[in-house]
């Protein structure tokens, strides 16, 4: 009797983990959520162009260019996890692997030859959560934490490439 009490908690506490979701930190855990910058001496054009230079020097693949919109969007990129996303824990263990990294940055104009530009950063992947027989027992969809670097690097990277670039 004792031994079958035993196993049924051992198989409730086992499919309990198993089939428990994936703890996500909030969006702006480590870094906001949209990054400001201004740029001095360009126009708005200019401001577009060095976005898009800015972004295909850190490898991403842009996937839209709308001049009309002042908008510029990537492709997804794949990042590591945790290293440059926090996509959150799962029965105690940091959630590992790849995440599809897009930017989506803004050009406006804001007075004269000055612009400022709003970059956001996504990071999500879909978690495969496994049991200790390697099957998978969660399938759920992950909005990760952006640890703020690909941010800072676009945004040193961009004002650098402005300031080659200003009107004189």
């Amino acid at each position: 009797m004792l031994n079958r009490v035993f196993t049924a908690i051992t198989a409730v506490s086992l499919t309990a983990c198993a089939f428990s979701p994936v703890d996500v930190p909030p969006v702006e855990k480590h870094a906001p959520k949209v990054v400001l910058s201004q740029l001095q001496g360009v126009t708005v054009e200019q401001g577009m162009d060095a976005a898009r230079s800015a972004l295909q020097s850190s490898g991403y693949e842009v996937g839209a260019y709308t001049p009309e919109l002042g908008e510029v969007k990537t492709k997804p990129r794949q990042l590591q996890v945790p290293e440059w996303c926090d996509c959150g824990t799962w029965n105690g263990s940091v959630v590992q692997g790849t995440a599809d990294s897009i930017m989506t940055v803004v050009v406006k104009p804001d007075g004269d030859s000055r612009v400022s530009v709003a970059a956001q950063h996504s990071c999500a992947n879909i978690f495969f959560g496994r049991n200790l027989y390697g099957v998978v027992t969660v399938q759920q969809p992950v909005q990760c934490a952006s640890r703020g670097t690909v941010e800072r690097e676009f945004v040193q990277k961009l004002e650098a490439i402005a300031k080659v670039r200003a009107v004189k």
